[in-house]
């Protein structure tokens, strides 16, 4: 999964919400899969399923976890992240994770405003520190909006079940009450976002998790 800069570098900044009460969102990102919509919806207890259109199937996220579905040989295939991230690991030597993000070095009101999917938002400039040390800056449209704020809250746990990231050290510095992320730089933007009911089923997971260690072995 890509580090998505200073998208990262700002969904690891919002603080953490409760009692979320789920919906949809469709996404605009650059990737390294390229740049398209990208389709979420997630739950009142923090689940989130994630359609990305660039990869051969979708991502759920519950309990923590985040899990790959996918379509091969018209066999339904669930595959946990975490798991497949040990195993690659393990073929490649042993690789630290380092500091993924890097640190935000400064959040600044710009004054200005700007207005993402029908939302009002505030423009601010960041500033942060990549993981390889390298500087950068950006602008970002952050709302005090409840709905964006909840879509950013289960956005943010899904980037962290996926990359295993900590995030303890980015959470207390955004703008009290800024919690809801509209617009990130040219990488970024909410298109659309709605508070209906995601559909049934949406976050089950259609088969049992594949134990990979022992498909490798041959078992």
């Amino acid at each position: 999964m890509k580090t998505f800069g200073i998208l990262s570098a700002c969904l690891l900044l919002v603080a953490p919400l409760t009692g979320l009460a789920g919906g949809n969102a469709t996404l605009r990102a650059d990737t390294d899969a390229g740049s398209g919509a990208i389709e979420i919806s997630w739950s009142g207890d923090g689940a989130l399923r994630m359609e990305t259109g660039t990869g051969p199937g979708y991502f759920i996220v519950r309990e923590g976890k985040a899990y790959v579905v996918m379509q091969q040989g018209g066999q339904t295939m669930v595959m946990e992240l975490a798991s497949m991230m040990k195993m690659a690991a393990g073929q490649v030597g042993n690789v630290p994770a380092g500091d993924t993000f890097g640190r935000v070095e400064s959040v600044n009101a710009t004054g200005a405003s700007e207005t993402v999917a029908g939302i009002e938002g505030r423009v601010y400039q960041v500033t942060w520190t990549d993981g390889d040390g390298q500087r950068h800056s950006g602008d970002v449209v952050l709302t005090d909006d409840a709905l964006v704020a909840e879509m950013t809250e289960a956005y943010l746990g899904a980037v962290q079940a996926m990359s295993g990231a900590d995030t303890d050290a980015y959470r207390q510095s955004l703008p009290e009450g800024e919690r809801g992320l509209l617009r990130s730089g040219e990488d970024f933007r909410i298109e659309s976002i709605s508070g209906d009911e995601p559909p049934p089923g949406a976050f089950e997971l259609p088969a049992e998790p594949m134990d990979l260690q022992k498909m490798m072995q041959g078992r």
